[in-house]
């Protein structure tokens, strides 16, 4: 593989939650969105099926994966949306900015943006737009 995104690329994924935060690494991405640090470990990204099977996709405590593209670091939950959670969103944006970006297949897609710990930008695809309400001059 290529850049750090170029996983996504492949294979069919139905459900997942993509959280970006800018100048953190990944360990601190985790661990503000609440991630247990002992439960932590490097693996390669084939090995997790192999490891994991079908927890991979389980809601409550799905298995985030994490990594580096330039100045950002993601953190991938295959069949979680923990990241969606304003409370966590706020410790992942505290002190810099985050994007979340959602996906499933009901259909529905869903992004926020959150600056220093509050989310200037919060809509989905199964709400109207309504101004004020998806958006702020703040930055």
């Amino acid at each position: 593989m290529g850049r750090g995104l170029d996983l996504f690329r492949e294979g069919d994924f139905p459900f997942y939650t993509l959280t970006f935060v800018r100048s953190l690494p990944p360990v601190e991405l985790l661990t503000r969105m609440g991630v247990d640090p002992s439960t932590l470990a490097l693996r390669d990204a084939m090995d997790l099926s192999d490891d994991l099977g079908d927890d991979l996709f389980d809601d409550e405590e799905p298995v985030v994966t994490t990594g580096i593209d330039g100045s950002w670091t993601w953190a991938w939950e295959q069949g979680g949306m923990h990241g969606l959670d304003e409370r966590i969103l706020g410790a992942v944006s505290a002190g810099t900015e985050a994007v979340v970006l959602h996906y499933n297949e009901k259909p529905m897609h869903w992004f926020k943006y959150a600056v220093r710990s509050d989310v200037i930008v919060d809509f989905h695809t199964l709400q109207a737009i309504e101004p004020g309400r998806a958006g702020s001059d703040e930055a």
